[in-house]
C-alpha cells in the first residue's frame, strides 16, 4: 500500500519515535556492561539500539509494505527495487557513544527514501524532548518539548531566515577532528552527538554540518530531510548524499540551507 505524506503520517511517525525514545531513556542513565557489545566495525550497540530497532520496525512494518533498512537490523534488499520503490531508512539510537556515555546528545532516526532521495524524516532526541520532522511538500516541523503536547508545528520560513543572519556557526561531529577543520577558518565550530547537527542547520541556528569522515545512509537520510525542505518544501534543493545503495558508505560533506 502506497503512503501519503502528510500531517498524520508525521504525527504517526513522531508518535513511533516518542515511545521508541522511551525505551532508550529506560537505559541511558542505567546501561550495565552486558548491555554493551561491539559489532563487526568496531562500534557500540546496546541493548537500547535493539529494543528500539525492534519497535520502531515492528510499527512501521504495520504502516506500509515498504522495505525497512536497519543499521541494527534489515540490510538485505536483494530482493527489493530500492531504485524505483520507496524504503524506510532506520538508525533507532544515533550517537551511541554518546548514550553510553550518558550524553543527552542521541537521537531516533526514521526516514522515508524514494528514488535515492529522502522524501520524508524525522528525528527525535529522547534525553532532550526536541522533535524534528520534514517531508516534502510539508516543508520543517519541530517541537521544543515534545514530551509536553504531543504536537509539532511548521516552522516558517522567515523564523529559519531570521535565525539564519544571526548565526555563523559550524556544526561537526565529536568522532571528526573538529579542531583541525577549524584551523584557518573565522568561523565557531561546535563539535555534538547524532543527528542533532542537522537540526541545528535547518532551524537556522547553525550555517553548516562540515564532515570529512564516512556515514551510512541511515546515519544521514532523516537528518539530511530536515535540511533539504527546511526552505524549500518542494525539495528542489538537490541531495549531497547518496541512497542509491542503503548499505553504502557515503563520503564527507557539507551541509548547508
Amino acid at each position: 500500500m502506497a503512503l501519503e505524506i502528510n500531517e498524520q503520517l508525521l504525527n504517526q511517525l513522531c508518535a513511533i519515535s516518542f515511545e521508541a525514545g522511551q525505551i532508550e531513556m529506560e537505559y541511558h542513565q542505567g546501561l550495565a556492561e552486558d548491555m554493551i557489545s561491539t559489532k563487526g566495525d568496531q562500534s557500540p550497540v546496546t541493548l537500547a539500539d535493539k529494543k528500539a530497532d525492534d519497535y520502531i520496525c515492528q510499527q512501521l512494518a504495520k504502516l506500509s509494505d515498504y522495505l525497512i533498512v536497519s543499521e541494527e537490523g534489515n540490510r538485505d534488499f536483494s530482493s527489493y527495487n530500492v531504485s524505483s520503490k520507496p524504503y524506510w531508512l532506520v538508525d533507532p539510537l544515533d550517537g551511541t557513544k554518546e548514550f553510553i556515555k550518558g550524553i543527552g546528545e542521541f537521537s531516533t532516526n526514521i526516514a522515508l527514501i524514494e528514488k535515492g532521495i529522502p522524501i520524508l524524516g524525522v528525528v527525535y532526541a529522547p534525553a532532550l524532548g526536541q522533535m524534528y520532522a520534514a517531508a516534502r511538500g510539508m516543508g520543517l516541523w519541530y517541537s521544543k518539548d515534545y514530551r509536553e503536547n504531543k504536537e509539532i508545528a511548521v516552522v516558517s520560513e522567515q523564523d529559519i531566515r531570521a535565525q539564519q543572519q544571526t548565526n555563523t556557526l559550524i556544526m561537526t561531529s565529536r568522532n571528526d577532528d573538529w579542531r583541525a577543520l577549524s584551523q584557518g577558518c573565522d568561523k565557531p565550530f561546535k563539535a555534538m552527538g547524532s543527528s542533532l547537527k542537522f537540526a541545528e542547520v535547518a532551524l537556522g541556528k547553525a550555517h553548516s554540518y562540515v564532515r570529512r569522515i564516512g556515514s551510512y545512509p541511515w546515519d544521514v537520510a532523516a537528518g539530511e530531510a530536515l535540511c533539504i525542505y527546511a526552505l524549500d518544501k518542494d525539495g528542489n534543493k538537490k541531495s549531497s548524499l547518496t541512497y542509491a545503495d542503503p548499505c553504502a558508505l557515503n563520503e564527507g560533506f557539507v551541509i548547508e540551507l
